[in-house]
């Protein structure tokens, strides 16, 4: 598991934790509280971004979400950001880099499959801004272009 920690003085985590051809990793949130729904949004330049819904633990307050396993395919930059949706709207809270360290291709790798992520009509009128299901739906697809373009480098 590999920890982030918020502070009234900072961030520490370790921004080299993550390997090349690694799978099945969890990051765990600590020290931060968000408000309405959380998201954690996976992005890489080059890649579409991929959303998570995070479990939540009710004493602590952690944050926990796994990093897809698609993304760890490559080796270099990933950027973490923490989002939050409430009922009118929604915002990135905090970003988090890592560096995802190279290494050969391990023999025998297969990729292992991401969990699919299905949003339900009522999640996203619970979680997304909009009047009507039209507004939530391009709400969300406004939302995955510019994390998209974020991790293309184009914003």
């Amino acid at each position: 598991m590999i920890t982030v920690l918020f502070t009234d003085t900072g961030v520490t985590y370790n921004n080299r934790a993550l390997v090349q051809y690694d799978y099945n990793q969890v990051l765990q949130i600590q020290g931060i509280e968000i408000s309405g729904t959380p998201q954690i949004h996976f992005a890489r330049k080059g890649m579409e971004a991929i959303v998570k819904i995070p479990s939540v633990d009710t004493e602590t307050g952690y944050i926990t979400a796994s990093v897809p396993n698609s993304i760890l395919q490559y080796d270099g930059e990933m950027t973490v950001y923490l989002y939050s949706i409430n009922a009118s709207t929604g915002k990135t809270l905090q970003s988090i880099t890592f560096l995802i360290n190279p290494r050969q291709k391990p023999e025998g790798y297969t990729l292992q499959p991401d969990e699919p992520l299905t949003l339900s009509e009522k999640f996203i009128a619970e979680n997304t801004p909009g009047d009507s299901i039209e507004d939530r739906i391009t709400a969300l697809e406004d939302a995955v272009t510019k994390l998209t373009l974020t991790g293309l480098g184009a914003l």
